[in-house]
């Protein structure tokens, strides 16, 4: 774990955190109610969801740091996704570039159709997270809905903004 040799079990274990992190979520939605029953035990269980709480995101935080990704996308025009996912994975402390450790690659295929009204579009996006020795630990792919515009290349970029807004609301629950 400490330099990435292990990366699959690395990412097992944050995901595992995260994972808990939810349960313990929902488990205090259960505690909360059982207050009304016995307010004195109710105190002793949110002590305890609250310490494996800290040790969750302990463990999570410690991870992170050590998890390097690279990104290539076949067909990402200007590198607007491969850029979105950086930006995602940054944002939740990952690393990206220098010796990484994991890999996401994929590819978007962009399925044309014209008609009266215009262009449009429908993007198919199939990403894979590889650890260093080409080994799937997860994917995620979507088949988009159709994106229109008076001409390809606007239809195109209007395809591209919604896959980023997609990504962006969804990409991280690949590792819950």
């Amino acid at each position: 774990m400490r330099d990435c040799k292990n990366a699959g079990i690395s990412i097992s274990a944050f995901t595992g955190f995260s994972h808990l992190k939810e349960y313990l979520g929902q488990l205090q939605k259960t505690r909360d109610t059982l207050t009304v029953l016995n307010a004195e035990k109710s105190k002793i269980y949110q002590a305890e969801i609250n310490a494996i709480e800290n040790e969750c995101i302990t463990g999570m935080r410690t991870i992170k740091p050590r998890l390097s990704f690279g990104i290539r996308i076949e067909n990402d025009e200007n590198g607007a996704i491969a850029a979105v996912l950086q930006e995602i994975l940054e944002n939740e402390g990952f690393i990206y570039g220098g010796n990484t450790g994991l890999l996401i690659s994929g590819k978007i295929t962009l399925e044309r159709s014209e008609n009266d009204a215009g262009v449009f579009v429908q993007p198919n996006l199939v990403l894979k997270i590889l650890n260093r020795h080409g080994d799937s630990l997860y994917s995620y792919s979507r088949r988009y809905k159709k994106w229109g515009h008076r001409d390809f290349d606007s239809a195109v970029r209007k395809a591209y903004t919604e896959i980023g807004k997609d990504l962006r609301a969804n990409f991280m629950d690949v590792f819950k």
